[in-house]
């Protein structure tokens, strides 16, 4: 062989070692998007199970069933806010996509509209909604994408009908 064959050879080989190298890169790569996926996944799945634990504490279950029972609680729209919030908070959750939104749906819809249904419920979200009209906005359009009864809604202020009062 002579020195331009052995400097082609070389050539040959060095293009094909970059090549498998680009390669190995390209699936290294993939696997850490793969990765990162399933690593978002998992942090999102993480996220409805801690706000249904939270739900499902003793405080909290304590706090509902009091609010259900106490007329006087009812009647003190402010004693509502840690419920409303935390629907609210779970309605921010799915609409940023931090929180699994099947599983928040398969744990919640049915309570969201049971609690959003209730006249006091109602009020309470009128009169906060009356001193900030986008407030717990998040929230009624999580009711009624999860199938909350179109005639509640529109017992519940709309930001449009607010600003005309």
């Amino acid at each position: 062989m002579t020195i331009a064959e052995y400097g082609l050879l070389f050539s040959g080989t060095q293009a094909l070692a970059v090549v498998v190298g680009f390669y190995f890169a390209y699936k290294q790569l993939s696997l850490l998007q793969y990765s990162l996926r399933n690593s978002v996944e998992l942090a999102s799945r993480q996220n409805a199970m801690n706000l249904m634990a939270r739900y499902s504490s003793v405080d909290f279950a304590a706090y509902r069933s009091k609010l259900r029972a106490d007329k006087d609680m009812q009647g003190n729209y402010h004693s509502m806010f840690a419920l409303l919030n935390f629907f609210e908070e779970i309605a921010i959750a799915v609409k940023h996509k931090t929180a699994n939104k099947g599983i928040l749906q398969d744990a919640f819809a049915t309570s969201l509209r049971s609690w959003l249904e209730e006249e006091y419920i109602i009020e309470a979200l009128n009169r906060a909604r009356a001193k900030d009209p986008a407030r717990f906005e998040n929230l009624l359009d999580l009711y009624r994408d999860w199938g909350g009864s179109h005639s509640r809604t529109v017992q519940i202020r709309s930001v449009e009908a607010l600003h005309a009062v």
